[in-house]
């Protein structure tokens, strides 16, 4: 909201102003302290603080029209200053003789002098308080900051961040990514990139991705562009806005997501696409294909993409919670078609902190010994001849004997 500032009613110096002002301000306040021509000039909140007072006049002292060139300089100097408005308030008097657009002109001439595009410039004409002397203020609107597309929401080991492959260095929670930022994870590392949209995903161990665009507007239009050199992605997609796009290449096919949920793979050769929720479409060259829920797809070599149904989740055995005695298994019923099974431990249920992977041919798998003491949660899903892994089962917790 644009805001008027009334000038100050009595004579001030202007180290006087100044002192009184900037023991309050923040980090955040723009300011600019010089002698002369406005004895003091201060950018905050929307408002154009000057010590030297402003008259409501036409005919404008070199002085009065330095310091106005001035403001507009500071203005400009400050950037992101989307509109500025002259508050001419005149007295009864000056109103009846319609002196404001007059007095508004002779400041507007200022302002662009000192850089702010007239078309940027607009004014109104309050009046003046009883017993004043009529007296100008001058008020700005800034641009918006872009909001923050995508942060990292968690990092389990060894994250790094950086403009390319070859200089990454230490990311940590919290971290805004940007357009063209390479980010890399360990061989036992993962990392929760969080999108403003809600949308979150998860880039798995030995990842490495390019996250080559990234925009959201106001109204949730949202385009986002991932370049997946290795590793994986596990991704909840929120829907976006109309006009949004979402899409991830790898080296061999493009998926273009929408609200949904997936997990997608890649190296060098294959790419293997896992949807669990809603439709991705993969694309090479001319040809798409959309794999809806419940189907996965591989892509490799010159062979053309075919959906098919994965595999259901598995019924888990035990433990479905309490504690697991030392060398016992995780156990689970048995899935036709499948030719082993990818279970996964981690310290949360979200599966963001120490998270771990064990895979198994039958339907049991035991835990490695050095594994830490404490709480653990697991799920697990069994794995088809193309390597594509069916639904996760349900979330269970056991505790792990030993030190934690």
């Amino acid at each position: 909201m644009t805001r008027s500032l009334r000038a100050p009613t009595a004579p001030m110096r202007a180290s006087a102003l100044l002192t009184a002002v900037l023991c309050c301000l923040g980090p955040s306040a723009v300011a600019a302290a010089a002698p002369d021509p406005c004895q003091g000039l201060l950018l905050r909140d929307g408002e154009v603080r000057t010590a030297r007072r402003l008259p409501a006049r036409a005919v404008l002292t070199a002085d009065e029209e330095a310091c106005a060139r001035a403001a507009g300089a500071a203005l400009v100097a400050a950037g992101g200053v989307r509109s500025v408005t002259i508050a001419v308030r005149l007295t009864d008097g000056q109103r009846a003789a319609g002196e404001a657009p007059k007095v508004a002109a002779a400041y507007t001439r200022s302002l662009v002098a000192g850089g702010v595009p007239e078309a940027r410039i607009s004014f109104v004409a309050p009046a003046a308080t009883p017993g004043e002397a009529g007296q100008v203020a001058l008020a700005y609107v800034e641009r918006r900051a872009d909001r923050p597309v995508a942060r990292l929401d968690a990092v389990d080991g060894p994250v790094r961040r950086g403009p390319s492959r070859e200089n990454l260095g230490p990311a940590a929670r919290g971290d805004q990514l940007t357009s063209e930022t390479w980010l890399s994870t360990g061989a036992r590392a993962s990392a929760w990139i969080e999108l403003a949209d809600g949308s979150r995903l998860r880039l798995g161990p030995d990842a490495l991705l390019l996250v080559g665009r990234l925009y959201l507007n106001e109204q949730l239009r949202r385009v986002v562009k991932l370049q997946l050199e290795r590793g994986q992605i596990e991704a909840v997609v929120a829907a976006g806005g109309q006009g949004s796009s979402f899409e991830i290449s790898t080296r061999t096919t493009v998926a273009g997501v929408r609200g949904t949920r997936f997990r997608l793979t890649a190296d060098e050769h294959q790419s293997r696409l896992e949807t669990l929720e809603g439709l991705v479409t993969l694309s090479r060259g001319s040809a798409e294909i959309g794999v809806g829920a419940g189907q996965g797809a591989d892509v490799k070599g010159a062979d053309a993409p075919s959906p098919a149904p994965l595999l259901p989740a598995p019924t888990v055995i035990g433990p479905l919670t309490g504690p697991l005695a030392a060398g016992a298994a995780l156990t689970f019923e048995s899935v036709a078609g499948a030719v082993g099974y990818r279970v996964e431990l981690a310290r949360d249920a979200e599966f963001s902190y120490d998270t771990r992977a064990l895979d198994g041919p039958a339907a049991g798998v035991v835990p490695p010994s050095d594994l830490p003491g404490g709480r653990w949660f697991w799920r697990v899903a069994a794995v088809d001849a193309r390597g594509l892994r069916g639904q996760p089962s349900k979330i269970h917790a056991f505790e792990q004997p030993g030190p934690r």
